[in-house]
């Protein structure tokens, strides 16, 4: 069964059937940081390539846990970020950057992987890759699959939400939205000025910007494509080409460009080739300069997933960035 066909036996609501653990706050200070990774006795198989199942959690009637806030770093889960597999995965470490009816969203806070959106004979698209790009994309089969079974075990898996207030695009693991991007990083329209236009008719593109997009990667991602150190060239560019104004302390640290999961234009319509939004290095989409390629390429992701914000797997913690991210970031 190929990769595609595989992407239609999704058992989005079925396999975990109760929650077994106990529930606590967001903010239950006592709670020991790696109490979510250090144990893997209920592990899920990492043999399989199927889609991991995910349950219909119920969420606690008490919605939103009040020591919870947007901005906190919360530790969910494990996967291989300094690049050395000798000492086993790390924690995941999550921004919580919404949270309503008892859901949280989390955000993974650096760049945990690069892969494709689609590999090369996807970019043409056919049939239901062209009417459901992102359900039929190799990168959502990647996150539900390969990284959900590598990061999570199933006491983790049982505190993903699935309930029918969350779109069909937001189940399980997913990468953020164009629209999210811009509410949850509070990106701002701007124009680009290029080359070729003149002082009445200047030539110019349109992007959408913020300094609260830039991401640095893990060294475990930039195994796979190095990220970019934020010249004082970016920052002169910014601000002279794009009247866009960051804080000086980003110049020279590295970020990396990561996927979002909308596709950009009618991919069926013959006047649109497919490819998908990214945001730069820079913090920058650039909505109207897409290229047929951009589909193939190896960038970053940055999962999401709402959670139940009473669980006790989602472990609060004090933002501290992890020692072997420091010397890049």
């Amino acid at each position: 069964m190929n990769k595609r066909n595989r992407l239609k036996v999704i058992g989005i609501f079925a396999l975990i059937t109760a929650l077994t653990s106990s529930f606590v706050g967001c903010g239950n200070n006592d709670a020991d940081e790696d109490s979510s990774t250090s144990s893997k006795k209920e592990t899920i198989s990492k043999d399989s390539e199927a889609p991991v199942s995910f349950a219909e959690a119920s969420v606690a009637d008490n919605t939103d846990n009040p020591s919870c806030n947007t901005g906190d770093i919360v530790t969910f889960g494990s996967y291989e970020q300094d690049n050395n597999e000798d000492n086993g995965a790390e924690p995941i470490q999550w921004e919580v950057v919404d949270i309503q009816d008892g859901k949280m969203l989390l955000l993974s806070r650096y760049v945990i992987d690069k892969v494709s959106y689609n590999e090369p004979e996807g970019v043409e698209g056919s049939g239901e890759t062209e009417e459901r790009p992102w359900e039929m994309s190799d990168v959502y089969n990647w996150l539900i699959s390969d990284f959900a079974r590598s990061a999570f075990t199933e006491a983790e898996i049982a505190a993903i939400v699935q309930d029918q207030s969350i779109s069909v695009d937001e189940l399980g693991v997913f990468l953020l939205s164009f629209d999210q991007a811009v509410q949850y990083f509070n990106m701002q329209e701007g124009t680009q000025v290029k080359p070729g236009g003149d002082e009445d008719e200047p030539n110019t593109e349109r992007i959408v910007y913020s300094q609260n997009a830039l991401c640095t990667a893990t060294p475990y991602a930039n195994r796979r494509k190095d990220s970019e150190i934020f010249e004082q060239e970016d920052y002169d560019f910014l601000v002279e080409k794009c009247s866009v104004t960051y804080d000086k302390s980003v110049i020279g640290k590295e970020y990396s460009s990561y996927w979002l999961r909308t596709s950009y234009g009618d991919e069926s319509d013959e006047g649109f080739d497919p490819c998908a939004f990214r945001i730069d290095e820079i913090g920058v989409i650039k909505p109207n300069n897409t290229i047929k390629e951009s589909k193939t390429r190896e960038d970053g992701i940055r999962p999401a997933v709402w959670v139940n914000a009473s669980s006790s797997a989602v472990v609060p913690s004090d933002g501290s960035k992890p020692s072997w991210l420091t010397e890049i970031s």
